[in-house]
């Protein structure tokens, strides 16, 4: 009987312990609350977001435009140094920054092709009846400096003149921190055009759409633009316009 009454006591204890326990433990918990935020820096240690080492900041707002040529793939054949005709069509398009041509392959995945191995490309502009010629040149030939990289340039017109236009792209960095900054909160890829104009024998000369540039490189032809601009209505604020110019001029018996 003294076993039994001395088993019962060490049970009685045992359960008075095990109740303290789970009254301490359970009062460790934290109360859930009714706030959702509150939850969070409760139970989560919510304290303010900070960018730390990666120095994110959230008022850049990513890259606008793009390096390429085209908004979209284009259908186009290239023609390659040491050819004498355009290979099979292919989806192209031309990222301007590196002068390179990109290429769709058959398994889906975008090949590269440098300027400097190829000599023209033709692309099918998608509303034009003709394809759009892109001849590669080196830039020093063409700008007149200090370049041998491969570059293209859309021949607009090639003959005894030719008038070539340079599709350029700049990239320019976001930058809108400190106190005089201009507030530009995304990175972008900005599109100048410049055209360059070759009459026989003479390098390639900067010139705009515009009357006064077209005469200025071409005084010897004054006389001759004079009389085709008034028979033929023609403009110069257009690409067409020079292009029809041109042709006028070496059709025409000066």
């Amino acid at each position: 009987m003294v076993i039994e009454k001395n088993h019962g006591m060490k049970n009685c204890m045992l359960i008075l312990l095990s109740c303290l326990a789970w009254g301490v433990g359970n009062a460790q918990q934290p109360t859930i609350a009714a706030d959702p935020e509150q939850n969070l820096r409760t139970l989560g240690n919510l304290t303010p977001y900070s960018a730390g080492a990666l120095g994110f900041d959230n008022r850049y707002e990513g890259i606008e435009g793009t390096p390429l040529l085209f908004d979209n793939w284009r259908t186009g054949s290239i023609l390659f140094v040491k050819q004498d005709t355009f290979g099979a069509p292919l989806k192209i398009n031309v990222d301007l920054i590196t002068q390179v041509i990109m290429v769709q392959l058959q398994n889906g995945s975008i090949g590269e092709i440098s300027g400097a191995y190829v000599q023209a490309i033709k692309v099918v502009e998608p509303g034009r009846s003709q394809s759009r010629k892109y001849i590669v040149a080196r830039e020093g030939d063409i700008e007149g400096m200090r370049s041998v990289r491969p570059k293209f340039y859309e021949a607009l017109h090639q003959g005894e003149f030719t008038f070539l236009k340079s599709v350029q792209k700049k990239f320019e960095k976001a930058n809108y921190t400190g106190a005089y900054s201009p507030d530009k909160r995304s990175d972008s890829f900005r599109t100048d055009i410049v055209y360059w104009l070759q009459t026989p024998g003479n390098k390639p000369e900067k010139v705009a759409l515009k009357r006064k540039d077209i005469e200025k490189v071409m005084p010897n032809y004054l006389e001759a633009i004079k009389r085709i601009a008034k028979e033929q209505k023609l403009g110069f604020a257009r690409e067409a316009g020079i292009e029809q110019l041109l042709e006028f001029l070496e059709a025409y018996d000066r």
